[in-house]
């Protein structure tokens, strides 16, 4: 690789900014490098430059009010939205000594619960620590209801009518993977997905259309890349559910097949 060639990829591409106008703010420009855990940051690290100005290099950084770390493990973004959460359950224990069933779920959904769920497509957590985690504060949740305090998590589930935020996760996933299918997003935008009809110059009768192929993957972190973890259980699901012809009727239909799953109720099983 040539010198001048080498140093044209530390340089980042402002022609776009300066052909519409935006004046980049060099202050606020941060970068930042993902990468295995062995990788030699202090070799292979070098300064990025915006109309020759370096920026600074960070370890993590919020964008859109998730924050990214150098593994995209996302445990420091965990960290800080199940804190957010478990002060908001502080917060309706405070104020409310007896709560009733109905008023703690009203609560709960509206306070608590989006702190945990606020784009976890982006962060969905892959290490059972994590998820265990994150499911801690629905199990202490659930608990505000007092003649409910004494049951298995399961129970107190089964009795609110809740689901784990395991399944709510995965729910949340095959959603925005129906909307990918189904070209609700701008195409020039999208993830390339790769139909198993069109490879194999056939339709299989006995699943659907929209069944998907996984992508080939090297280490861990493309293996729970967002598609190869919904692959499974994407091509498993019933034709009359990934064919819903809208987001709202695609939700019914599988709920209507989720309530069934282990996951359900217990997190720990498998998906």
């Amino acid at each position: 690789m040539s010198t001048q060639k080498y140093y044209s990829q530390k340089m980042i591409n402002s022609d776009w900014a300066h052909r519409w106008l935006v004046k980049l703010s060099t202050k606020k420009c941060k970068s930042m490098s993902f990468h295995q855990r062995h990788y030699d940051t202090m070799t292979n690290s070098f300064t990025y430059k915006i109309d020759g100005v370096p920026s600074e290099h960070v370890e993590s950084y919020k964008d859109l009010g998730v924050l990214f770390d150098p593994f995209l493990l996302f445990d420091q973004h965990i960290s800080k939205i199940v804190s957010k959460a478990y002060s908001m359950l502080g917060v309706i224990q405070r104020n409310f000594g007896e709560l009733s069933r109905d008023c703690f779920v009203v609560l709960y959904k509206s306070l608590v619960r989006p702190h945990l769920e606020y784009a976890n497509t982006v962060w969905a957590p892959r290490r059972m620590c994590d998820i265990e985690k994150i499911e801690k504060v629905q199990m202490r949740a659930t608990k505000l209801v007092r003649s409910l305090s004494s049951h298995s998590y399961e129970e107190r589930l089964r009795a609110l009518e809740l689901p784990t935020l395991r399944y709510r996760q995965l729910k949340g996933d095959l959603i925005q993977l129906h909307k990918y299918v189904n070209n609700k997003y701008d195409t020039n935008f999208v993830l390339q997905l790769h139909y198993k009809s069109v490879l194999d110059k056939r339709y299989d009768t006995r699943g659907h259309r929209y069944k998907l192929v996984p992508q080939l993957y090297k280490y861990d972190l493309r293996k729970h890349f967002f598609v190869n973890r919904l692959v499974k259980i994407w091509n498993s699901l019933p034709d009359d559910v990934v064919s819903a012809c809208s987001v709202n009727s695609f939700k019914r239909r599988f709920d209507s097949i989720g309530r069934g799953f282990s996951l359900y109720y217990d997190y720990k099983s498998d998906i």
